[in-house]
């Protein structure tokens, strides 16, 4: 795009075509066009721009304070035990046939995996919650199966009742590169669980609300490492590539903007 050429010489660090820091400005770029509520100078997507670069760096160095922690606490005799636990219930909820997994609503606990990076692992881990938020007593529903399906189906975590996310129902082989494979137990009554006769194979999401407590949950393995990927780059990647859901490169331009009438 003709726009991001012109405005790398207002931004600091200036990136070179065709790196996800360029990306991000024109991203960015795009952003101060298409909002017609405002009009945006150079400096507004430079500060957009230094703004979302910082986010970046912040989330590197978090995520490597993060992984060191978790590193520790996964080789801690609590954490083994009940991993260990966890990964036997969901290996024998696995076997189970097609009828008895249509029947996981009368269980106790159902048994759930998933893979996420090590900020919101930790957080999980502390919070004891699907998402890594903090518990919200009130929280005595299930998502309903249209929001549950905007989850599962594209990733789509805001309702207009809260923060939802998924785990599986199946066990989980891959995950998050450096990131963490989490096991957890769950009342049933707080999910939405897949289709009866679709839980056996195949996309088996389990949505809960991210505040929503969890019965117990363990780390069950570490992800694959990062090597040859820079990881300031693949933050900035995940800045791109959520920007369709969080808004926050017009959420930078807005900020500036409102800065220069204060």
């Amino acid at each position: 795009m003709k726009a991001t050429e012109l405005l790398v010489q207002f931004v600091d660090p200036k990136p070179k075509s065709g790196t996800s820091a360029y990306k991000l400005l024109g991203i960015i770029a795009m952003s101060a066009i298409e909002d017609r509520s405002e009009t945006y100078s150079e400096l507004d997507v430079a500060y957009a721009y230094a703004k979302l670069y910082k986010l970046a760096q912040s989330r590197k160095t978090q995520i490597e304070v993060d992984r060191k922690y978790l590193l520790e606490l996964m080789d801690g005799k609590e954490n083994r035990e009940r991993a260990g636990k966890l990964a036997g219930a969901q290996r024998d909820q696995s076997r189970k046939s097609s009828e008895a997994l249509d029947k996981l609503e009368a269980e106790k606990y159902i048994f759930i995996a998933r893979g996420t990076d090590p900020t919101q692992a930790r957080r999980i881990i502390a919070q004891e919650t699907f998402g890594g938020l903090e518990p919200n007593p009130d929280r005595t529903t299930a998502p309903t199966d249209k929001d549950a399906d905007k989850q599962t189906g594209f990733g789509d975590k805001g309702t207009a009742t809260g923060v939802i996310e998924e785990w599986s129902l199946g066990q989980l082989d891959g995950f998050a590169t450096n990131g963490f494979m989490l096991l957890a137990a769950a009342e049933p009554a707080y999910v939405t669980l897949p289709p009866k006769g679709k839980r056996s194979a195949g996309e088996r999401g389990v949505c809960g609300y991210a505040d929503r407590r969890l019965a117990g949950v363990a780390i069950g393995g570490e992800g694959r490492a990062g090597d040859g990927i820079d990881p300031l780059v693949r933050e900035i990647d995940g800045i791109n590539k959520a920007d369709h859901r969080t808004h926050a490169s017009l959420l930078a331009l807005q900020e500036s903007a409102a800065r220069r009438v204060t």
